[in-house]
Formats: C-alpha cells, sequence, structure tokens
C-alpha cells in the first residue's frame, strides 16, 4: 500500500498498569509469551503493505527501541521508507513538552511532510487484534470521507469500564454522528478503536489547527469538535479485540492465548504477526516436569508442575514448584517448592523455595520486575 504512511502513538495512559510499565511503556510490554504489544500493531501495517511507519515515544523508549532495532524482522529496513523511530524532541526552548498526542504528533511534522504518500494511517499501541486495512482505506476513499474510523461493536467490552472507552454513534450508511466518552451507562455500543485514516494535508491542518489554541487531544479536543464541519465514517471490524489498560486486561488478554480459537484468530487470521527472532534453545522439560494447558516459550527449563500458564523465554520452574494460572515474564527463576496461583511475575523475578503467592483471577497478584521474593 504505497499510497498510505503508518504513525503509531506509543504514549497511552498507563496508570493501571504502573507496576508493569515502570520501566517500559505499554508498547514495549512483553505479552502472549514471547511478543511485544507494538507487534500487533507494526504487523498489521506490514501486512497491508505500508511501508512508511513512525512510531512515537516520549518515555521508557529504550526497551522498546531495542526490541524493534532496525526493523528487519517486519521488512522494514530499507533504503527508502521504512522504520523510523521518533524520539522526543523540541526545535525551540520554548516549545511544548508531549502533553498530549496533539503535541506529539506536531513534534513529527517534519517527518510526515517528508514523506510521499497521500494518506496517513494513526493507531495506538494498546489494542491487541488481527487485520488489515486495505478495504478499511478503500471505503476511505468511497465514501469521500476526510476521516475513517475503525470501530467494535461489542456490549462486553463497553460494560466492562466504559470510561476507558470512546464511544461513537453511526448511522446505517456508516456516517459518524456524534462521539461519547468518560461517561458510564452510554446507550452507544460501537467502540472506538483510535485507528483512523485521513490524508496528510488534512492531517497536517488539524494539528497546526489545534497546537495553535493549546488542543492537547487529538481526538477528544480536536477531531470530535469537528465532527459538524467534516466528514467522519466508521468502518466495522468483527475479529477479536483486547485493550490492555489494566493489570487485570493484560492478565485475562495473555491467558486467551490458552484458548485454541482465540489463539488462531489472532495469530492466523489475517497474516502472521511479527516478532524479534532471538536464538533461544528448545525448552528443557527435566523428568519431574508436568505441563498442562500452557504455553511455554523457547529457552525455558521446567522441572516442575505448570497449568493454564504462559511462560515467557528464559524462564526456569524447579523440581516441586507448582505454577497455576500464572503470567511468567522472561527469565524468571522459580525455586523448589514454591507455590504460585493467580500469579503476574515481571522480568527477572527469583521466587525462592517454599515461597507461596496468591492472588485472585479477578484480581492477580503481581510481581514487579527484577525483585526477589
Amino acid at each position: 500500500m504505497k499510497k498510505m504512511m503508518g504513525i503509531i502513538y506509543t504514549e497511552e495512559k498507563d496508570f493501571d498498569l504502573k507496576s508493569l510499565t515502570q520501566k517500559r511503556s505499554i508498547a514495549a510490554l512483553p505479552i502472549w509469551g514471547r511478543y511485544r504489544m507494538i507487534d500487533f500493531m507494526l504487523s498489521n501495517m506490514v501486512n497491508s503493505g505500508i511501508q512508511n511507519i513512525g512510531i512515537i515515544t516520549k518515555k521508557n523508549y529504550s526497551s522498546l527501541m531495542n526490541h524493534l532495532a532496525t526493523g528487519k524482522e517486519w521488512d522494514l529496513d530499507r533504503k527508502k521508507d521504512g522504520l523510523f523511530i521518533l524520539t522526543p524532541y523540541r526545535k525551540h526552548e520554548k516549545d511544548h513538552d508531549y502533553k498530549g498526542s496533539t503535541y506529539a504528533f506536531r513534534s513529527i511534522m517534519d517527518y510526515v511532510k517528508r514523506s510521499t504518500q497521500e494518506y496517513v494511517l494513526i493507531c495506538g499501541s494498546h489494542m491487541i487484534c488481527n487485520l488489515t486495512y486495505n478495504d478499511m482505506l478503500d471505503f476511505h476513499i468511497e465514501k469521500g470521507a476526510d476521516i475513517t474510523f475503525l470501530y467494535k461493536e461489542e456490549k462486553e467490552l463497553v460494560d466492562e469500564a466504559t470510561k476507558e472507552y470512546i464511544l461513537m454513534d453511526i448511522s446505517g450508511d456508516g456516517r459518524v454522528a456524534s462521539f461519547d466518552y468518560h461517561r458510564k451507562n452510554s446507550s452507544l455500543k460501537s467502540i472506538c478503536m483510535k485507528m483512523m485514516i485521513m490524508s496528510k494535508k488534512l492531517f497536517e491542518e488539524l494539528i497546526e489547527e489545534g497546537a495553535a489554541c493549546g488542543k492537547s487531544d487529538f481526538i477528544i479536543d480536536i477531531i470530535s469538535k469537528n465532527v459538524d464541519r467534516l466528514k467522519y465514517y466508521a468502518y466495522p471490524y468483527r475479529g477479536y479485540l483486547a485493550k490492555v489498560h489494566s493489570i487485570v486486561n493484560y492478565y485475562n488478554c495473555n491467558m486467551d492465548m490458552l484458548n485454541v480459537e482465540k489463539r488462531n484468530e489472532i495469530f492466523h487470521e489475517n497474516g502472521k504477526v511479527y516478532t524479534r527472532i532471538k536464538d533461544e534453545t528448545p525448552v528443557f522439560y527435566g523428568k519431574h516436569a508436568i505441563v498442562k494447558n500452557s504455553a511455554v516459550a523457547e529457552g525455558c527449563t521446567i522441572d516442575g508442575y505448570v497449568e493454564n500458564s504462559v511462560i515467557f523465554r528464559g524462564v526456569n520452574v524447579e523440581k516441586g514448584a507448582n505454577v497455576q494460572n500464572c503470567i511468567v515474564l522472561p527469565n524468571c527463576v522459580i525455586q523448589e517448592n514454591s507455590k504460585l496461583e493467580n500469579v503476574i511475575l515481571g522480568k527477572n523475578v527469583r521466587v525462592r523455595r517454599k515461597k507461596n503467592l496468591k492472588g485472585e483471577l479477578n484480581y492477580p497478584f503481581v510481581v514487579e520486575k527484577g525483585q526477589l521474593i
């Protein structure tokens, strides 16, 4: 898709994820055994044929940059276009720091103006889905839309946490009549996935206009205020969707991987999900190992009991250890005769012998990165 560029904004609010995002952005959060959150949005764009992709960062982006490197795994290490990691910068001393998405987009306008594509696709990094944008772009052009949004109509997601979603009122022909946000018990059920297509020219105009007026949030302060002036359309998405904005969402999203149908949908429905390849050894299962309904990544040593769990790379579960309904991030060590249930272990955590950690399915116990228990 040579006529559209992609921009991924990685600075979503992470207030309810702080125990996992103290030293990394949501985009770099490990998920589903061997992936990072950014892999899904990046793979969706690549599978759509987009060859020019910019990733906006603000803070804690070292882990993200290490993961993405040159973009080789996504075929974005190119002489023309390719992958661009857009770290924070100011042109002048009086310029605003990133106080919202508007200022973030304004800071990358030089990159946008240099691009040769006619359209721009804007996405966040906290949605898990597998899709391509080709049909959405065709719909956008056919309707003569100024902006086309991707949306999901799913009552359960809205009821779960209405305040975390922007909802849309959509007419029969796909025209967006209004937006609704931060209000419980809304009658609207169409979730804006914060993925939108517009012309590069309109994008530049809206950002300059909004920044000049001190508007910080691109969707709430600028886009929603122009709903009567501009033609907004919505394009439906009907596949698997998870939004990671809390510990519970993160836990449930990982556990969804253990469901064969959901796993096949997210990893194979509309294209492959690419990630950074690491040369790890295969999993070593000791003679005492028992593993049931779990995902175990390469480089692990398992000699204990593991059930209904997602185990990331380089984890060591020693003899007599019992791990149930857990998410264990990379390079953790669970020593002999320890018992973990409904627990999320951050990266490089070491659980000593005979320790007992237990959370609840709707409130998992979280151990932060690098802790010794």
